[in-house]
Parts: structure tokens; sequence; C-alpha cells
């Protein structure tokens, strides 16, 4: 039997004219890989450049800054909880 990874993604919000969303808008993407005795899982995300220059654009240098640190403090405190959640509903009968 072959064991392969699987994965989804998905681009989060950043809509401009002109540009995909998944070039402005937060990527969240998830695989999922099997290992002995079940199936690793792993989160990750990114916020791509264009996005960081709607955020500068639409709330100056500092405030954007100050915005993409917290947003980025949040989404690496609320993996685990993401992750445990994707568990339970994984292996709800």
């Amino acid at each position: 039997m072959r064991r392969s990874s699987r994965r989804c993604a998905a681009s989060i919000g950043g809509l401009r004219p002109g540009l995909a969303r998944s070039e402005t808008g937060t990527r969240w993407e998830y695989s999922f890989s099997p290992v002995d005795g079940g199936t690793q899982l792993t989160e990750w995300w990114e916020f791509p450049p264009a996005g960081v220059t709607l955020f500068e654009e639409k709330f100056g240098p500092a405030k954007a800054e100050e915005l993409i640190a917290d947003r980025s403090k949040l989404a690496r405190s609320e993996i685990s909880v993401t992750l445990a959640a994707i568990k339970r509903s994984a292996e709800a009968d």
C-alpha cells in the first residue's frame, strides 16, 4: 500500500482589485501525513508580502506593523486549538 501526504489550503481576506486573493490574503494550509498508528496533521500559515503592502496602504506603516504582529501572535497561539478541534472532528463517531 502506498502511503502519501495530502494537503488542503485556503486564502482568507485581502481582497484588492487586480490581485488574486491568494496574492494578498493570509494563506492557511493543512497537511496530513501517515505515521505509524495514525496521521500527523500540520498547520501552516503565511501573511504574504502583497498583504503587508495592503495593510500599510490602509493603516499606515506603523499601525500595519502592529496589526500584523497582533494577528501573527494570535495565529501562533491558536494553532494548537485548531489542530485539537480538527482531531476531535476526525475521530468522532
